[in-house]
């Protein structure tokens, strides 16, 4: 398939992708020099190592390795084939591609055209005659607008059994990938499928850059289950997602805060009273990957989960992966049986802004909880107190909050305990400066598991010098010309270099820029396009590179020779053994013809 899209055609996508607007619809970048850094979204980490370079057009973590161009970016985090990122992208910047045949890949792309076409239907149904009891219950029952109706797109599913299954199909959409998308179900009594979401209103959820990849439905008649949402599918996963990020991040990098919710309208019904930095965990207790996702965009986090017992079991969940992960967090306390959307209808946007100014410390929150549940005053209850306080504060990070939060628990429970000066606390927070860094073993792990595939081998001579070279073809084209004529991609021992320099040797010989970009497209290989990444984005350790061009090619071409050396030996003394006469003559005169060289 990708040999029908033309080079000119992935090139001019390429030209026009500008990998710092590309990836910042994902992430906050912030400026870091002449490049950009942020929270790499590919592994867990509490400082920024993902580098974003609009020089090279390229990204690279270097803390997980991961590494490669804006195709590459959004290969491995909307996970899409090549061809499904191309024309992603070609769609933004405007490029014409050729037809592209169906079936291929993992329908990524498909799914969002799909989820889109569910969307504008669901819509369009809300505001015609079949949706309006829906429309009256969202406008009257709930006090939304009309305006945040249309911004958080939400709709109604006819009460039909099969009213998206037509339309889709009309469409080109066959029922089995609406099956895929989680919009049809399969009969289990007779051939067929049905729509899935029936007699709902409808809250499309977005991913981080408003594209639909999912959806929940809201029954309008006393039916089970009350709200109904899409299965995991390619394209959504519900532990990584939050409901009305897409439309909260500006707000959340302006306010350094975010306000964690639960369900759809108790993140609608703040963000219409103009409290834009809502999101809502999608009625489920929040996960690492959650966490990991706000961590992006700030470390302030203002819990306000309902009071029933569900949502204070939800609430205590997430708060120790909030802690472990670095964040502030305080916990709002609603009234007996209000969630925020009833809160905010019924007491107004300032009341529940006073709300989040009173909110409590974790420490407070979970204390108070808990002596709820336990009498302080008995030695039983203090233990378990304890018992429940200490795995939370055991997350802190920081040994003085961990020791001040000890102190505090031991005051409010009337425990006695020798008073100490605070010192060994700072030493203990010096000791932890002090550790020492990883080291990268022989073969690649830091001791922890964890690879650098710059370092995955034991580094000779030989592999040394073709791993500069390399870097230094991929930083300064103008010397690609003059490492062609000492050597031939063959030449290269590393199985890993060998497929990059012919690359860059086809693309020179074609009078093609080398562009590191440019590279990554033609290997189409996630590793190799990381490995790329990391040598543009490492500083050469050369400071005259024409010089080094000349001595890691003769470093090359002698260690070849001494290995060529060895292995006719070797023949030689195998010729000899077995009595070839003519062979070890032949091999003699090969091994002078080398000494000659």
């Amino acid at each position: 398939m990708a040999n029908r899209i033309p080079d000119s055609i992935i090139e001019e996508v390429q030209n026009r992708s500008d990998i710092v607007e590309v990836i910042s619809e994902y992430l906050p970048l912030k400026p870091s020099g002449k490049n950009f850094k942020a929270l790499c979204p590919f592994h867990q980490e509490k400082t920024p190592s993902f580098v974003v370079s609009p020089e090279r057009q390229i990204f690279n973590c270097f803390g997980c390795g991961v590494g490669g161009n804006a195709f590459s970016f959004l290969m491995k985090h909307e996970s899409l084939t090549f061809l499904e990122a191309l024309k992603m992208l070609a769609d933004k910047s405007g490029v014409s591609l050729p037809k592209m045949g169906g079936g291929e890949g993992r329908k990524s792309l498909r799914l969002f055209e799909l989820n889109e076409l569910a969307t504008k239907f669901f819509q369009s149904r809300l505001e015609n005659r079949e949706g309006e009891r829906a429309l009256r219950y969202l406008l009257e029952g709930r006090g939304l607008s009309k305006e945040t109706i249309h911004r958080f797109r939400l709709g109604y599913a006819p009460a039909s059994w099969d009213s998206l299954l037509r339309e889709a199909g009309k469409r080109g959409f066959s029922p089995s990938i609406l099956e895929e998308a989680g919009l049809a179900l399969r009969r289990k009594d007779a051939e067929g499928f049905y729509d899935r979401f029936r007699n709902r209103i409808i809250f499309p959820i977005f991913n981080v850059i408003g594209k639909v990849i999912g959806f929940g439905g809201r029954a309008l008649d006393t039916v089970d289950p009350k709200y109904m949402n899409s299965p995991e599918t390619a394209i959504y996963h519900k532990s990584n997602s939050l409901y009305g990020l897409n439309l909260a991040k500006e707000h959340i990098l302006r306010e350094g805060k975010v306000i964690v919710v639960e369900g759809y309208l108790d993140a609608i019904t703040p963000a219409q009273g103009a409290i834009g930095n809502v999101v809502a965990s999608l009625g489920t207790a929040l996960t690492s990957g959650h966490v990991r996702l706000l961590r992006r965009y700030g470390q302030d986090v203002v819990m306000v989960y309902d009071s029933d017992k569900a949502g204070v079991e939800a609430t205590l969940r997430g708060l120790d992966l909030l802690v472990e992960e670095g964040m502030h967090v305080k916990v709002v306390s609603l009234p007996p049986g209000r969630d925020p959307d009833e809160f905010v209808r019924r007491e107004g946007k300032e009341a529940f802004q006073g709300k989040l100014k009173e909110a409590e410390d974790l420490f407070n929150y979970k204390l108070n909880l808990l002596s709820c549940r336990y009498n302080r005053d008995s030695v039983e209850g203090k233990a378990e107190i304890v018992k429940q306080m200490l795995p939370t504060i055991d997350k802190f990070q920081n040994a003085i909050e961990k020791k001040g939060y000890i102190k505090r628990l031991a005051e409010e429970l009337g425990l006695r305990g020798r008073i100490t000066s605070g010192e060994e606390w700072i030493l203990t927070e010096l000791q932890k400066l002090r550790r020492p860094t990883r080291r990268i073993r022989p073969g690649g792990t830091d001791g922890k598991g964890q690879t650098s595939s710059l370092t995955s081998y034991i580094e000779d001579g030989s592999v040394v010098a073709e791993r500069d070279l390399l870097q230094i073809m991929l930083q300064e084209e103008e010397l690609v010309g003059e490492v062609k004529k000492k050597l031939r991609a063959s030449d290269f021992r590393d199985e890993r270099y060998r497929p990059v320099v012919d690359v860059i040797f086809h693309l020179k010989e074609g009078g093609k820029p080398i562009r590191p970009g440019e590279v990554i497209n033609c290997l189409q290989d996630e590793e190799l396009a990381a490995m790329v990444s990391q040598l543009v984005a490492r500083e050469c350790p050369h400071s005259d590179k024409v010089k080094a061009v000349e001595d890691c090619a003769n470093r090359i071409k002698e260690e070849a020779k001494k290995r060529k050396k060895m292995e006719l030996t070797e023949r030689i003394e195998e010729a000899q053994e077995q009595g070839a006469e003519d062979l070890e003559k032949n091999l003699q005169l090969e091994y002078q013809q080398l000494l000659g060289k």
